[in-house]
Order: structure tokens, then C-alpha cells, then sequence
């Protein structure tokens, strides 16, 4: 019997976000040493818009079911401070504009939803200052309290992400003690299997890791260099992995890992998987120390980084290594996700063609 197969997320996920310009996925914030998207600032303001942060004249109107009624102006300011870009304003019937944010030439609304259906135009509309809007005492103040509410926010849940990956399995040795630690931290990693070494033994070991809550991606089917394989060749080598996962999860994968991290134009015009990198600690070398890989892990950490490990037959030194990397990840105040989770939580809908090491990258190729 198949393990009972978890709902996926993804772009179905992204989709229920209303907000126009959502979508932008290469715009980047920062506050507080955490990094934002546009989805995810809007997942913090969410909880944060209230009555009192209302204009005053809507404040009769405004309901949690409608958050983002009057809080345009207050909410753009904020934005800017955090994305840089510009200020804009769609003028309404009433006189008074509709405040959204222009980045690096793209257009998004934090706070479109209060019009429902009602169409906003974003091209050629007045800018916008903070001078002249804050002339209004009542509406500086209303942005200093949201502003300061946002920053505490982020530094008492920062949630930084890290996204564990294991390739070259499965195996009956060395895998299952990789999931023994996991187990003891309650944390989750992502395996990206090559299908060679899928047997019943190996099947049930793969199942254990899913059935933890674990992801269970592609890595091939013989690891074979890439760089130089027709697109048919490298259809057979994703399908044939895919299809072998599909057998042990009940559902397909959503990443694939290059072998060698060797790639071409023809590997992603035939992989419709998101392609992932990550960061490595050369763990695939026998004479690198567990100490060392733990620390170069632990050099390479950062919100949204993927990390690149091995669970190949015999690599005890990874083993060993996990068992001071997740404490210490942990104490530093990182959540152990999947590659799935990372993107879904922090609101990045992959782009085709590049090759992720860390889910907040706007350049396709990021090696360390």
C-alpha cells in the first residue's frame, strides 16, 4: 500500500493571494535582517492591519473579512521603506488616490483586495510623497505605529528558513541514520533520490522519510552528466526517476537536483521540475572532516538558503555532522522546511531556468 499521500502546494497555493502584482517574485525587502517578498510582507501586514491603523473615515467599514480598507497610504510608505522604489496614486471618484508601490519598474498593491473586482489602472498615475501625505498628523502617526508593530514583528519571529537536502540515495545504512537525527530534532530535510538505488529495501527507507513529513525529489535515474544529453535523454532520466518516486510517495516530485550540477539550454527547456543547487561543504569527500562540514554549513547559513548534503553509503561524517549542525541551526533561531515549504511560506513561485541555492536569488545561477 502507497503512503497516504499529503496535499501540494505550490502555484494553486500562490494563486490565492488577490493582491495585485502578487506574482513579482524577483522584488526583494529587507527588515531587520530578514528578507521579504511582496507575499510575504502581506502575510505579516495581514496580522498586523487593524481598526486603528484604518483611515479614520472607514474605520465604521472596516472588518477583519476586509483588512486592507484604508490602509493604502500607510501601508505604500511602509513598503517603500522596506523595497525602495517609488510611490503612485490611483485617483479615485472621492478626490483622494489610491497609494501602490513601483519597484525596479514593476508594479504591486499590497492593499488592491478592498475593491473587490473593481478594475485599478497602474499606468500613468501621480506620484506620491510621504511630505505631503504625513501633513496629516492622525495618518503619521497611524504609519509610525504600523512601521513599529512591522519591525517588532520581525524581530521577535524573524522565521528563518533553511531547506536540508540529501543526495545519492536511498540506502539501508546510511540514510536511516541521516532520519534517526532528524527524527530526534523534529526536523525535515529533502532526499533527491537517483532511481538506481530504489529497491524494496531502499522503497520502504525512502517511505520512512516521507511518511516523517520529508520531501522526496529527483536526482536521475543513473547520475550521469547532463550537460551534454539530448533533451529526449534527459526526459527518460527525470520521467524514469519520477515515475519510480510517484510508486513510494503517491505523489510526483517537484524538484530536481542536476547530477554534477551539470547543465544546458536543453536541460531546462526538458525538465519542467524546479532545478535546485544548494550550498555545499564537500561532503562527498571522504577526508573532509564532520567538524569542518559543520562548519562550513553553519558559514553558509542564511534565511531561504538550500543546503547541499550527501546520504550516500557509508558517509557517516554528514551523520555525525547533522548532529552539531541542528542545535546550532536551531539556536540561531533557523526552521528546518522542505524545498517545498520554503518557497510556499516565503511566496516565491520558482522561475523556470534557474538553478536555486537560496529561494530568494534573482540571478538563474548562484555556485558556493
Amino acid at each position: 500500500m502507497l503512503p497516504v499521500s499529503r496535499e501540494s502546494k505550490g502555484d494553486d497555493q500562490m494563486e490565492a493571494y488577490r493582491f495585485y502584482g502578487w506574482d513579482q517574485q524577483d522584488i526583494r525587502g529587507e527588515g531587520e535582517n530578514v528578507t521579504l517578498t511582496p507575499i510575504g510582507l502581506y502575510n505579516r501586514l495581514k496580522r498586523l492591519w487593524n481598526r486603528e491603523s484604518c483611515a479614520p473615515r472607514m474605520r465604521e467599514s472596516w472588518n477583519e473579512a476586509n483588512p486592507t480598507l484604508g490602509q493604502c497610504s500607510i501601508t505604500a510608505f511602509l513598503v517603500q521603506d522596506l523595497f525602495g522604489g517609488r510611490v503612485y496614486g490611483v485617483p479615485l471618484p472621492d478626490g483622494n488616490f489610491h497609494c501602490y508601490n513601483v519597484v525596479n519598474g514593476r508594479a504591486f498593491d499590497l492593499t488592491s483586495e478592498q475593491f473587490g473586482s473593481a478594475y485599478l489602472s497602474y499606468e500613468n498615475n501621480p506620484e506620491q510623497f510621504r511630505e505631503a501625505h504625513f501633513q496629516k498628523e492622525e495618518k503619521r502617526l497611524r504609519y509610525e505605529k504600523l512601521r513599529g508593530a512591522l519591525l517588532r514583528d520581525l524581530r521577535e519571529n524573524p522565521d528563518r528558513m533553511i531547506a536540508l537536502t540529501f543526495d545519492d540515495g536511498p540506502n539501508t545504512t546510511t540514510t536511516p541514520r541521516v532520519l534517526d537525527v532528524l527524527s530526534q530534532y523534529g526536523a525535515l530535510a529533502s532526499f533527491f533520490l537517483i532511481e538506481r538505488n530504489i529497491d524494496p529495501a531502499s522503497a520502504r527507507v525512502a517511505a520512512r522519510a516521507w511518511n516523517m513529513g520529508c520531501e522526496i525529489n529527483n536526482h536521475s535515474v543513473t547520475h550521469r552528466h547532463m550537460g551534454a544529453m539530448s533533451e529526449e535523454e534527459i526526459r527518460r532520466e527525470i520521467d524514469a526517476c519520477s515515475r519510480a518516486i510517484l510508486q513510494i510517495t503517491g505523489t510526483a516530485p517537484r524538484f530536481f537536483r542536476p547530477p554534477y550540477i551539470d547543465v544546458s539550454p536543453a536541460l531546462f527547456q526538458a525538465v519542467d521540475l524546479t532545478c535546485i543547487c544548494g550550498a555545499g561543504c564537500e561532503d562527498w569527500v571522504m577526508e573532509v572532516s564532520a567538524e569542518t562540514r559543520a562548519e562550513r554549513v553553519l558559514s553558509a547559513a542564511r534565511d531561504g538558503e538550500i543546503i547541499l548534503l550527501h546520504d550516500m553509503q557509508g558517509n557517516e561524517n554528514t551523520v555525525e555532522a547533522l548532529r552539531a549542525l541542528l542545535p546550532e541551526l536551531r539556536a540561531r533561531g533557523y526552521r528546518f522546511v522542505t524545498c517545498g515549504q520554503l518557497f510556499d511560506e516565503k511566496g516565491v513561485l520558482p522561475v523556470k531556468g534557474r538553478l536555486y541555492t537560496n529561494v530568494f536569488q534573482t540571478a538563474d545561477r548562484i555556485d558556493r
